[in-house]
């Protein structure tokens, strides 16, 4: 259509910013492990590799075979629920690599996590940057970011009028205000 012009609707454009400089106590953990046209077996070995390496309660462990799948496959889901916030931890596994491996991954991101006490993962952080900027604002603490968490800020200023800041209060984290 010649001549007419069409504007960006954003539905969240003028919700209140979100804040997220604290995380809370962990209050749940959930390990989800989905196995599709593969040996349940190594979805047992990778929850008892979880197990041991974090010391989490059997209840905490569920694990998933999917029926009817289009090729074989095996994914971890670990989820840490906090006061005020989700963080979700996902592994895949790969061919020739041993399930315990896959696991001790994954447990290694996790415990980087916790153990870094920031709200905001690393993962995370990256994909929290586009929506606060066009809603127009926020700030999140977080680990020090990402070489692809700057490169997103960059790619963000060259589309959007909005200013995006890092200061880093220590070396092991960074608050990030954008608006």
């Amino acid at each position: 259509m010649v001549g007419a012009s069409a504007s960006l609707s954003i539905p969240f454009r003028n919700s209140p910013p979100v804040h997220q400089l604290e995380r809370g106590e962990v209050r749940a953990r959930r390990v989800k492990l989905l196995i599709a046209s593969l040996s349940r077996g190594i979805a047992v070995r990778e929850a008892t590799v979880i197990r041991e390496k974090m010391g989490w309660q059997e209840d905490a462990f569920e694990i998933v075979e999917v029926k009817g799948s289009s090729g074989p496959g095996n994914v971890i889901l670990i989820e840490c629920e906090a006061e005020n916030i989700t963080e979700v931890f996902v592994a895949f596994g790969q061919e020739s690599v041993p399930a315990g491996s896959v696991a001790e991954n994954v447990v290694t991101a996790v415990g980087a996590w916790l153990g870094s006490g920031v709200p905001v993962g690393r993962f995370l952080a990256d994909q929290l940057l586009l929506p606060f900027a066009l809603a127009g604002g926020g700030s999140f603490i977080t680990s020090p970011l990402s070489r692809h968490s700057l490169t997103n800020i960059d790619v963000i200023r060259q589309f959007l009028d909005i200013k995006i800041a890092v200061e880093n209060p220590s070396d092991r984290t960074c608050l990030v205000k954008v608006g």
